[in-house]
């Protein structure tokens, strides 16, 4: 699909739409004029390779946008760290996503045309206890975006990720105690924490076809946190 088609005959992907992040970015994509595919956990389950090949197999690879924002925390300490909960956050936030990439990326690269944002975290350059394998799938996961940058930039693919700080999501609320969240607050020079909107906003920019000469990179959504 050329590159200078309108918002209207292009197709993206959003995997987690149905609160926060995904479904700011979701309605803030189809306010562009995306044709936006949100997949209910029933219809793209990522704990699962085989729901991610049937999910592929009955919508297609067709899309000229792709945001994965799925993914999944569940802290526990290192030393106590249960390898079944690693395995599954590895599965969940990095390895299906590596699967929609390599089925998906090569028909952008065809196309001549493809927007890629994968929504990573502040913890994927730093860590705090308890995140060890959300950490590491997080970093694994913005590797990831630079190769598909270096691999099919030359052919209008454009990835980047966005790495948010503390977002007030359920899954923020969930696994941040209240308490370490006023800890925090005083180091953001913003001097609030994070709404889902403020992500949206970014991955909306990174989404869009004029956004050619930005690739490969993570944008750090934060309030300027990573500035101190």
């Amino acid at each position: 699909m050329a590159e200078n088609a309108g918002h209207e005959d292009r197709r993206a992907l959003v995997t987690g739409a149905s609160r926060g992040i995904g479904a700011a970015t979701a309605a803030t994509l189809t306010a562009m004029g995306w044709k936006v595919v949100t997949p209910t956990r029933e219809e793209l389950d990522l704990s699962s390779r085989a729901s991610v090949d049937g999910f592929l197999r009955d919508h297609g690879t067709d899309f000229d946008g792709l945001v994965l924002n799925a993914g999944m925390n569940n802290p526990q300490l290192l030393s106590a760290l249960e390898m079944s909960a690693w395995d599954e956050i590895l599965q969940v936030d990095l390895s299906s996503n590596v699967a929609l990439v390599k089925a998906i990326c090569p028909g952008m690269a065809a196309r001549g045309f493809g927007r890629v944002v994968a929504v990573s975290s502040g913890l994927a350059g730093r860590t705090m206890p308890s995140r060890a394998a959300y950490s590491a799938a997080k970093s694994g996961l913005e590797s990831m975006i630079r190769s598909v940058a270096v691999e099919f930039g030359a052919q209008g693919v454009v990835a980047n990720a966005v790495a948010p700080g503390i977002i007030m999501t359920e899954m923020q609320k969930k696994n941040m105690p209240e308490q370490v969240r006023q800890q925090i607050l005083p180091m953001i020079p913003a001097a609030r924490f994070g709404e889902a909107e403020d992500v949206a906003a970014v991955i909306a920019f990174l989404m869009n076809p004029g956004l050619s000469y930005v690739n490969g990179v993570t944008i750090p959504v934060d309030g300027g946190f990573e500035a101190l």
